[in-house]
């Protein structure tokens, strides 16, 4: 048994006889004891039974060393010690081994200060670790509550970005699409997938409107803008777009249309409007047509076009359509 690392063993530790005669012992035996170092040369003629209590002693010999021969293995006695002359409550173990036919105990022993102050220090650990596992369940509750408000926040905020998305691509007075809508569904024609069929183009504007609100009124000039809008909406067909381009021009696309379909649809609108007479007025439009012949025409050129076409028809006196020239075939 010379080979057992007792300096490895970080508690009080030493080796006796039968009869309780030291024969090894670590340095932490040696420090609480008042025992030369380990490692001095000589042996040490100390039993441990000096280092206990009258009571003790008694104690030992009713009872410890009789369990210890013949179970040979006793696990924490409590018992009284007096190392030194200071009386000290502490725990031992022992276990018995054979030693060249002989038997010797190896003896543990953990001070009762130690050890209590190791089960406080394990209870304030335990307190210690509940009030941090409260404290992050309530982290964790007041984290759940903050990510619901912020969650329903950017709902809320993407709701509102939405409308006024949609109220900054939109014209209020008349329900359709503004300009700024035009260029979601440039971007949607562009990125048709080829072959691309061609759409067209009509560019409206409504007849002498400066002197209807002149003569009648912006009241009445509205009511006639909302009356357009909606004869426009009740001739296209339910693929087309109609936008309000700007004061009394209105644009509508036609996709998957060439420049003859454009035109029986114009034909309807000057029918529509004629019918109508929106705002209670005899009112009247120009058109302009004209219609996207390639794959890669880009609407805004084709919208120049058919502003242009507008251009010629009011100069022809109005309340007519042209067709642009690059449409003509």
């Amino acid at each position: 048994m010379s080979h057992v690392p007792l300096s490895d063993i970080p508690a009080p530790c030493w080796v006796t006889d039968g009869q309780g005669v030291l024969r090894r012992y670590n340095a932490r035996l040696a420090e609480w004891a008042g025992l030369p170092d380990p490692g001095a040369q000589g042996d040490v003629a100390v039993t441990m039974t000096d280092w206990l209590t009258p009571a003790g002693r008694i104690f030992f010999e009713t009872h410890v060393w009789p369990t210890l021969r013949r179970d040979g293995l006793i696990v924490e006695i409590f018992a009284y010690w007096q190392p030194g002359g200071r009386r000290s409550g502490a725990y031992v173990s022992a276990k018995r081994m054979e030693h060249d036919a002989e038997p010797q105990y190896l003896w543990l022993l953990f001070a009762a200060e130690d050890r209590q102050a190791f089960e406080q220090a394990l209870i304030q650990a335990r307190q210690r670790a509940q009030s941090q596992a409260e404290q992050l369940q309530e982290a964790h509750a007041r984290l759940r509550l903050l990510n619901g408000q912020l969650q329903r926040q950017i709902h809320q905020t993407q709701a509102e970005n939405r409308t006024l998305s949609k109220l900054a691509a939109h014209d209020p007075l008349t329900g359709l699409g503004n300009r700024r809508s035009l260029q979601a569904l440039s971007q949607a024609l562009a990125s048709r997938p080829a072959p691309r069929r061609p759409y067209a183009v009509l560019m409206i504007d409504i007849d002498h409107f400066k002197a209807i609100n002149d003569q009648h009124g912006h009241a009445r000039g509205d009511a006639v803008l909302a009356g357009v809008a909606e004869c426009l909406r009740r001739c296209a067909r339910q693929s087309d777009t109609v936008v309000r381009y700007g004061g009394e021009e209105f644009t509508l696309v036609l996709p998957d249309a060439d420049v003859s379909q454009a035109l029986v649809v114009a034909a309807r609108a000057h029918e529509e409007i004629a019918r109508a007479r929106p705002g209670g007025l005899a009112v009247t439009v120009s058109i302009g047509a004209a219609a996207a012949l390639s794959d890669d025409a880009d609407l805004y050129e084709v919208l120049q076009h058919a502003d242009e076409a507008l251009y010629a028809a009011k100069s022809q006196g109005r309340n007519t359509t042209v067709c642009h020239s690059s449409s003509r075939r």
